[in-house]
């Protein structure tokens, strides 16, 4: 009897080592993530070189996002269909010519996945063009969350700290945080398309300004497609009708 009452005691003190430690990891996790966070927006900051530039900026984004959701365009046309918010972290290269941040995207049960789209950014000609870039999907239940529940904003922040924004920063010889400009590596190398292969700053401008047109360009020819077809549409109803008489 004793020697199970020390079995019963020696797995209690066991249980409670390992939620101590467990808790003790989460928190300097937390912990962690906030000053890597704090860091990131040091840094931005000071390639940006003025606070007020950069909620100007973080404002234009924001407009930007919105006008591309109503007029449902490619990838921003899911706003349309839950919550989202802007993540308040914008990360600029070395210049200040480039930024990649995150829209965060709440799930709705059964219907939308929670999600992190990327946001690029590029300057050109003093005038700042968004577009969308990869989708990130982050499901509930790997979060200990049932399937239909929504991970809070707040944790898709964690989430992309941890795993996206760790990589805008690195060490350099002096052992001094820097900017990591290979962060940008999306928007520089031309990974996305055999076609462009440059490193010239015109050609980049081009090919910036050439994406943004065609967007517009497609969204106009989709427009226009459905008035078309709308029209069609009409014209075949009152032909039917007209047999009927």
């Amino acid at each position: 009897m004793l020697h199970q009452d020390n079995k019963y005691v020696v797995f209690c003190v066991l249980c409670f080592v390992l939620c101590v430690l467990c808790f003790t990891s989460c928190t300097n996790k937390g912990e962690i993530n906030k000053k890597t966070r704090l860091l990131c927006y040091e840094k931005s900051y000071e390639s940006i070189r003025n606070k007020e530039v950069y909620m100007n900026i973080y404002d234009e984004s924001i407009d930007s996002i919105k006008e591309f959701s109503k007029h449902n365009l490619n990838t921003f046309a899911v706003l349309n269909d839950g919550k989202w918010q802007m993540d308040s972290l914008l990360c600029f290269s070395k210049k200040g010519d480039k930024l990649i941040s995150l829209i965060i995207v709440q799930g709705e049960a059964y219907k939308l996945n929670n999600s992190l789209i990327y946001l690029y950014g590029v300057k050109v000609r003093d005038r700042w063009h968004f577009f969308a870039g990869p989708t990130v999907f982050l499901f509930s239940e790997r979060y200990g969350l049932p399937p239909e529940t929504p991970l809070s904003f707040e944790k898709m922040e964690e989430i992309a700290t941890a795993n996206i924004y760790k990589r805008y920063l690195k060490k350099n010889k002096k052992g001094e945080w820097e900017i990591n400009d290979d962060f940008f590596s999306d928007l520089t190398s031309a990974a996305w398309s055999t076609k462009w292969q440059t490193n010239t700053p015109e050609q980049w401008d081009s090919i910036y300004l050439g994406i943004v047109r065609k967007k517009w360009t497609d969204h106009r020819k989709a427009q226009q497609k459905a008035i078309e077809d709308k029209r069609k549409a009409e014209i075949m109803k009152r032909y039917y009708e007209s047999l009927k008489k």
